[in-house]
């Protein structure tokens, strides 16, 4: 027998390269993944964060003291000046918070001041003279009563202020009817008259501010406080969904396993991938393009099927009358003993072994892989195996053939 076929020997089917054993450069190995495809490659992981994320949304949800409701209390301002009438509805809004109009409110409900207080807000609604009174409360009823509570209080404090200053205005005029009289009757008379009508047209002044707020919408019903459970659960899971596209992007090819074909050509676009049943198509490119020379090229935990599949091919080229060797490659060997493996060899492959198609399998990764990298006139095929060889393996080992056609292999 010829010395190069003896000194190949036996299938090392352990796949661990021995000393000087040379690995496939990986560099890279991770970003050949389409983002679409791998999203897609991991359903567990986004179905995982989706519900981690609904869980979470879920128990954070912000549902406050569970309902609020809203009065609308009115004001009137004489300036049509924008300036000044936002100025007016921010001091009314202010006025609304104070403690005096917190604690008549509080009275009336027959509840703590504080909690109130931190139960209630008061805002101007966006160009309008209204003022929104917010409350909140555990049952609808509470916030509705709260609400309206707050919103006739504040318009009683105001009326009530405005009334001490009538009464100070009255006060202030019968003190100056009461003042020395002049000695001249109508002197008099005239002093009395414009005092009168000075101060009478200052408490009809002060009594028309005192009509100058008032509740027209008070609360009726009430709404869920805050972001319905409902919603922030949603927004939970849509954040879980996120998290998972972006660790799975990040992850690239890490841990994934061969599931099928159809995966691995959705993970490797452009990478032809067949199945061991569909061998009969190889061998026929092979006779129709004179091919001599075919690497089986096994991946880790696919090395069983490469002996498989080589008697395969061995068994359809026999039927088609050609004579075949079949040889496996060890982990290490000297390429000056192995012609089989030197560069630019075979060119004839019935002068070298005495059969028209040579069939090489060889374990990926090992030194004898590595010599038969790079050869334009090889048929390459990696074989990987369903469930077992990792995606990073079957993407390494066909990128390291790429000068050799080669076509990725899935068997069972």
């Amino acid at each position: 027998m010829d010395p190069g076929i003896s000194d190949i020997g036996p299938a090392h089917h352990d796949g661990s390269p021995g000393a000087g054993t040379h690995r496939v450069d990986r560099d890279g190995e991770h970003r050949s993944l389409p983002p679409v495809a791998s999203i897609l490659a991991r359903p567990m992981l986004l179905l995982a964060c989706i519900v981690l994320g609904g869980a979470v949304g879920f128990l954070m949800w912000g549902g406050g003291d569970g309902y609020e409701a809203t009065a609308s209390v009115e004001f009137t301002t004489g300036s049509g000046d924008i300036g000044l009438v936002q100025m007016e509805a921010q001091t009314l809004a202010e006025k609304i918070m104070t403690k005096s109009v917190i604690e008549r409110a509080a009275r009336s409900l027959d509840e703590p001041a504080a909690g109130l207080a931190v139960a209630t807000t008061a805002k101007r609604q966006s160009a309008s003279f209204l003022i929104d009174v917010t409350s909140t409360g555990k049952s609808p009823e509470a916030a509705v009563a709260r609400a309206n509570a707050v919103a006739q209080a504040a318009v009683a404090d105001l009326r009530a202020d405005v009334l001490a200053r009538v009464g100070a205005a009255t006060d202030q005029a019968n003190a100056l009817l009461q003042d020395p009289q002049l000695m001249d009757p109508d002197a008099e008379a005239a002093r009395r008259t414009q005092v009168g009508s000075a101060i009478g047209g200052r408490q009809e002044g002060l009594k028309g501010q005192s009509e100058a707020w008032s509740v027209v919408g008070p609360a009726v019903q009430a709404t869920p406080a805050g972001i319905p459970k409902a919603l922030s659960t949603a927004m939970g899971q849509a954040v879980g969904l996120f998290v998972g596209c972006l660790i799975a992007l990040l992850l690239g090819t890490r841990g994934l396993r061969t599931r099928s074909a159809a995966s691995v050509s959705r993970l490797a676009p452009g990478v032809e991938v067949l199945t061991t049943s569909q061998t009969p198509q190889i061998v026929g490119r092979m006779i129709q393009a004179g091919d001599t020379y075919l690497a089986v090229v096994a991946t880790a935990g696919s090395h069983d099927a490469a002996d498989e599949f080589a008697a395969g091919v061995e068994r359809i080229l026999s039927a088609h009358g050609k004579t075949v060797t079949v040889v496996h490659a060890p982990a290490t060997v000297d390429p000056l003993t192995n012609p089989l493996l030197r560069a630019g060899a075979p060119t004839r492959v019935r002068d070298l072994v005495g059969t028209d198609v040579l069939v090489v399998v060889v374990n990926a990764g090992t030194e004898s892989a590595a010599m038969l990298q790079g050869r334009s006139e090889i048929r390459a095929v990696v074989l990987v195996r369903r469930n077992q060889t990792s995606i990073s393996d079957a993407l390494s080992a066909q990128r390291a053939y790429k000068e050799s056609a080669p076509t990725l292999v899935v068997a069972r």
